[in-house]
């Protein structure tokens, strides 16, 4: 065996090791979970009414930008005007809109993914700010705009 095969092998074990050391971490934190129940309200964005819930998603979706190193441009309510005499379903939806790089973008879908309370994208749009300048490089910024939708548990 030659140094750099016995260099990579000893690498190869390092990294077995922490990917077996991470696992081992994440099925303790499972059985922990596992034994305490689920609260199933956690799912749904916290506040008593629509403004409040709307106003937390805003917090979430703002955070969320801040944590990919995005600059946040504005924050609304989506186009769409429900009718006065619709009955209320729960749902919340905000449009943000933000400059991010490619991979700030993606670590923000993910985090968005895999936390609570749970979110849905209902519509995104991304484009290059400046496609010239950066046309060489391999992390643009872009320009997003996101529609995501929350629900706040309905009144028994």
């Amino acid at each position: 065996m030659t140094f750099l095969q016995a260099s990579e092998t000893e690498a190869l074990a390092d990294q077995q090791e922490a990917t077996v050391a991470a696992l081992e971490l994440r099925a303790a934190r499972i059985r922990e979970s596992a034994g305490s129940g689920l609260d199933a309200s956690s799912i749904y964005l916290p506040g008593d009414g629509v403004e409040i819930a709307r106003a937390e998603l805003q917090k979430l979706l703002t955070d969320a930008v801040g944590e990919a190193s995005g600059r946040l441009i504005e924050t609304q309510e989506p186009g769409s005007v429900r009718d006065a005499d619709a009955p209320d379903d729960g749902r919340v939806e905000l449009r943000v809109t933000f400059d991010v790089t490619n991979d700030g973008l993606l670590e923000m879908l993910y985090g968005l993914e895999t936390r609570l309370p749970l979110l849905t994208i209902e519509r995104l749009e991304a484009r290059r700010l400046d496609a010239e300048a950066d046309a060489a490089d391999e992390d643009p910024t872009l320009r997003v705009s996101l529609v995501a939708r929350g629900h706040r548990k309905l009144p028994s």
